[in-house]
């Protein structure tokens, strides 16, 4: 751990004269921590990064906020079907109750991701060094398959890792919303609660097709880094290897080496669309947008059928 003290320099005015310097000076190389570490142990437990890093304190109180909020989630759970009847033979509209989960939820895997993060940036204050993450190459692209973001976090690469664990908290914020909606609408009774739920279930779509990009180019983007440390280099950096690269050896032996992974996904992406568009024609598509935006009509909703019909009349114009 860094630790701060005084020490007596001379001024170099006069013989004899010294003055009082403040320094901040680095402990042993044993001292340092592992940010990757300390944000995996929090991932799994919350306060276990802190525990870690030596603090106390604050490691503890996390720890018994993930048993607090371990034991709501599992009443909810265990319980819900008699909660819900008490709380409706009380008065209180089922709306309101989802609500107040939905809210308790939010704020338990904010508080995850917050305190995971504050784990890793509290290990990096103690390195005097720059850390390039771990040596594991296989491992990053294995994690940011879980969540997309924590490989990012293993390369050390943290701007690059809190971007994906963002859209990553985004989709487990999404992911209630699609659960439970099909089983609260049928008890919803007026119609503006349906258009809430409704627009909630509209923006869960989104933002999970967004999740699904992200886990995809997550993992393809943690899998290239771990394999090759150059890519762990600031971009500006990166820029003046790869120019110097191709003065050195031409555009062929500098640049395809790097760049022939992607290349190779990107043909097989083509080859995928060409494959698709052969055998599921535009008029298996259209089919089904047409029995998705009845079937969501008959259960009152407006938005979602809306959605697809707009997307039929963009996409097959001559079918819809």
């Amino acid at each position: 751990m860094a630790r701060k003290v005084w020490e007596i320099a001379d001024s170099g005015e006069e013989e004899g004269r010294h003055e009082m310097q403040f320094k901040i000076v680095q402990g042993p190389r044993s001292s340092w921590k592992n940010p990757a570490l300390a944000f995996t142990l929090s991932i799994f437990v919350w306060g276990s990064g802190q525990f870690y890093n030596g603090q106390w304190k604050r490691g503890l109180l996390l720890s018994l906020l993930m048993g607090l909020y371990g034991c709501a989630v599992a009443f909810v759970l265990l319980h819900w079907s008699q909660a819900s009847t008490l709380f409706a033979a009380y008065g209180v509209p089922l709306f309101l109750v989802v609500t107040t989960c939905t809210v308790l939820y939010l704020w338990g895997i904010a508080l995850w991701m917050f305190q995971a993060l504050q784990a890793y940036k509290a290990a990096l204050r103690t390195r005097r060094d720059t850390f390039r993450g771990g040596h594991i190459p296989v491992l990053p692209m294995f994690a940011s398959l879980v969540i997309p973001g924590w490989g990012q976090m293993l390369n050390g690469q943290r701007k690059k890792g809190i971007c994906f664990l963002m859209v990553s908290l985004a989709g487990f914020a999404a992911a209630p919303v699609l659960m439970t909606t099909p089983a609260v609408w049928p008890m919803l009774q007026t119609a503006s609660d349906r258009l809430i739920v409704e627009r909630a279930f509209s923006i869960s779509l989104i933002v999970s097709f967004l999740y699904v990009l992200a886990w995809l180019v997550a993992g393809f983007d943690a899998l290239k880094v771990s394999l090759d440390e150059i890519k762990k280099e600031p971009l500006k950096k990166r820029w003046e290897y790869a120019i110097n690269r191709i003065r050195m050896y031409g555009f062929l032996r500098g640049a395809m080496p790097q760049i022939r992974l992607t290349v190779a996904l990107s043909l097989v992406l083509l080859l995928f669309l060409g494959l698709q568009h052969v055998y599921l024609p535009d008029r298996f598509y259209n089919t089904m947008l047409q029995r998705w935006e009845r079937s969501l009509s008959r259960q009152q909703m407006v938005i979602l059928p809306d959605w697809i019909h707009r997307s039929r009349q963009l996409l097959f114009p001559e079918g819809s």
